[in-house]
């Protein structure tokens, strides 16, 4: 009797604990991700990456697709996610050794591809250079879909990018002085230089190609005369020639000019990554404004070099015309 009772026990207990039991859910996916760049800036024309999303203790491995696309009314557009043509790349341009159209344009082909597209590992989005064909300042938002072991979640307009027309970028901008042409102190004490950028939109042509024209003036507004030697190319260091190297450059009595082939422009970076140009004025051309405050030395007429340091990329074909004053310099015309 007594065992029949502890039988029945035990058959009570193991029924109470299937009974509390349940099947332990593989994996979990969160009701919420987020991009914290949000809205996505993009710069018309130009390669652009979000960032990753914050995907609050979703499991791994997760798939990530975009489901759906809609324009700033709310309606469905497939503008970024067709197919469209893209020039790319096929190998690496190298400034000095690509030095006419026929060798970059054997570096390059056309592509169809999307003009956005999602990362299906790390839902990071990409928006290529064919962004220009956009309308300027349009607004998009994203449906995304996550996937993974436990499950998948539509997430409605989870991502929003903007996009922005941008003309041309500036890298560096700067100057700085030297005692003399086999001198290697420089101070950086004199003022940076100020710029103005005009753009002239235009197609351009065979006989008629894209131009980038550059004008150095003093403090006044006095143009240096590269025809004369007044700006020089500074030793062994690139130049904008260096870039521009598809067409003979026009030195005149105020300024430089040089031709391109398409945008962005420059094509690609010199060996350390930039597009920095180094440039230097004679010091017999030049008086330097003032005193160096930290040696009490007088900055006399005709001692210094000044060495213009710049860094641009356009991004719109047409004419450029860009104008650079150097506040502390004034122009001997003597």
């Amino acid at each position: 009797m007594r065992k029949n009772t502890v039988k029945s026990i035990i058959y009570a207990l193991i029924l109470m604990t299937l009974a509390g039991c349940s099947a332990v859910q593989d994996g979990y996916v969160s009701d919420v991700i987020t991009y914290r760049r949000n809205p996505q800036i993009v710069q018309s024309g130009v390669l652009t990456m979000s960032v990753v999303p914050e995907l609050n203790g979703t499991s791994q491995p997760i798939t990530f697709s975009i489901e759906a696309v809609k324009d700033s009314t709310g309606k469905e557009t497939d503008a970024l996610t067709k197919d469209v043509d893209l020039n790319v790349w096929t190998q690496a341009y190298n400034y000095q050794t690509d030095t006419t159209l026929a060798l970059v344009m054997a570096k390059r082909t056309v592509a169809k591809m999307p003009i956005a597209t999602l990362n299906k590992r790390s839902g990071q989005f990409s928006f290529t250079e064919a962004s220009s064909m956009l309308p300027a300042n349009s607004k998009y938002s994203f449906d995304v879909k996550m996937q993974n072991i436990a499950g998948e979640k539509i997430f409605k307009d989870v991502f929003t990018c903007q996009l922005q027309t941008v003309l041309y970028e500036v890298f560096r901008m700067q100057d700085n002085t030297v005692v003399d042409d086999a001198s290697l102190r420089f101070d950086s004490y004199i003022a940076n230089p100020t710029y103005t950028v005009q753009h002239i939109d235009r197609t351009p042509t065979t006989n008629n190609p894209n131009t980038i024209t550059f004008i150095i003036t003093d403090k006044y507004g006095n143009p240096f005369n590269p025809k004369a030697g007044e700006i020089i190319k500074r030793g062994g260091r690139q130049s904008f020639s260096d870039f521009a190297n598809f067409g003979p450059a026009v030195y005149s009595e105020t300024s430089m000019t040089f031709t391109y082939p398409f945008t962005p422009f420059p094509l690609g970076t010199n060996f350390m990554g930039s597009y920095d140009c180094f440039y230097r004025i004679p010091g017999r051309y030049i008086d330097v404004d003032g005193v160096d405050a930290s040696t009490g030395e007088d900055r006399a007429p005709k001692s210094r070099n000044v060495n213009p340091i710049f860094a641009f990329r356009f991004y719109l074909s047409g004419d450029w015309i860009v104008t650079l004053k150097l506040p502390d310099v004034t122009r001997l015309t003597n």
